[in-house]
């Protein structure tokens, strides 16, 4: 008798549109991670596993590994930027849930030649996801978090009230954009920053990213911008879903620094937020540990530190092996380096 097949897989939205039950943001949902299939080269997947014990789903990027062995292509999954990986969606027996989950997706990915897998964990709801993971978790840093709660700015550092002030005296203004209208000031303002900060090409995205944005998380974004005498001088992005927001990508004019701009606008972004019952709202962290970009964010929350992991696993060992050797054909690159998977260093 043949065994009841309990997953699927699809490229479809799960949930009816316009519907984000309680527990997701938009980096659980296929729309966002099909903002990145060019970026990353691959395809927006989402792996469903349902049984009796309940449901768990994951959102990745299907990548071709660029080595051939034999006649066989070889693959590799990632989380998109930002924060992921496997979630429960409903159930009691989580554990034992989890344990089917794992078996069921390892057996997948073997027989779909997927060689590896890179997991962006959820701050939040990946607690149970992470303590069974069935590969390697590391920790990555501190986040800083901002629960979205009165009073708040209970945790702010008096840096921010000044700002807010000194704001007021300037006669800045603060707008708010949820259609994407102010598309063009924003790039011209993103890419200053990008060019003056030598940003590696990763951080660089075409208008058609964001066209793309505003149709697949219309409703879950807002563009918060700040403009003194009728000039916008600093914008940010970010991306919100029923209960969790997040900074997303902005950038502030060099010679507006001394307005202190970009704290007042993530300061609003926190004030939109609370507007749309969200609960919580994560700065991110700094690029290496406790930077200027870290020390910067903790303002906001000197409570804040949330630690950040990712998760490794291999499930084709040998092939792994295989494809690293290749790779090291190529260029020299450094076997020890913590980047994974390591033929893509």
């Amino acid at each position: 008798m043949e065994t009841e097949k309990k997953w699927c897989v699809s490229n479809q939205p799960f949930y009816k549109k316009g519907h984000w039950p309680e527990r997701v943001d938009p980096g659980y949902s296929i729309e966002y991670a099909q903002l990145y299939e060019v970026k990353e080269s691959g395809t927006a997947e989402r792996f469903s596993y349902k049984s009796e014990k309940g449901r768990v789903d994951h959102v990745y990027i299907k990548r071709m590994i660029p080595f051939i062995l034999g006649n066989d292509t070889y693959y590799d999954i990632t989380t998109p930027y930002g924060y992921g990986g496997p979630v429960i969606i409903y159930g009691e027996d989580t554990e034992g849930l989890l344990k089917e989950y794992y078996q069921a997706f390892h057996a997948y990915c073997i027989d779909q030649r997927i060689v590896s897998e890179f997991v962006r964990f959820h701050l939040f709801e990946s607690n149970n996801v992470r303590e069974q993971y069935y590969g390697e978790v590391s920790l990555v840093g501190a986040h800083i978090v901002n629960p979205l709660c009165d009073p708040l700015k209970s945790d702010m550092s008096s840096d921010v009230k000044r700002s807010l002030r000194k704001a007021e005296k300037l006669g800045m203004t603060i707008h708010f954009d949820t259609t994407g209208e102010n598309i063009d000031q924003f790039l011209a303002i993103y890419c200053d920053m990008l060019i003056r900060n030598q940003a590696s090409s990763y951080y660089y995205f075409d208008r058609e990213f964001f066209d793309d944005l505003h149709k697949k998380l219309k409703g879950r974004f807002v563009y918060v911008f700040a403009e003194i005498d009728g000039t916008i001088i600093s914008l940010r992005l970010a991306l919100y879903g029923s209960r969790y927001g997040f900074g997303f990508l902005g950038g502030t004019l060099k010679e507006f620094f001394h307005t202190q701009a970009t704290t007042v606008v993530d300061y609003h972004i926190l004030e939109f937020l609370k507007t749309q019952d969200c609960s919580y709202f994560s700065f991110g962290g700094g690029i290496n540990g406790n930077d200027g970009i870290y020390k910067y964010k903790t303002k906001f929350n000197r409570n804040g530190d949330h630690p950040s992991y990712v998760g490794k696993k291999i499930h084709l060992p040998e092939v792994y092996d295989l494809i690293v050797s290749k790779r090291s054909e190529l260029s020299p690159f450094d076997p020890d380096t913590s980047f994974f998977p390591l033929y893509r260093s």
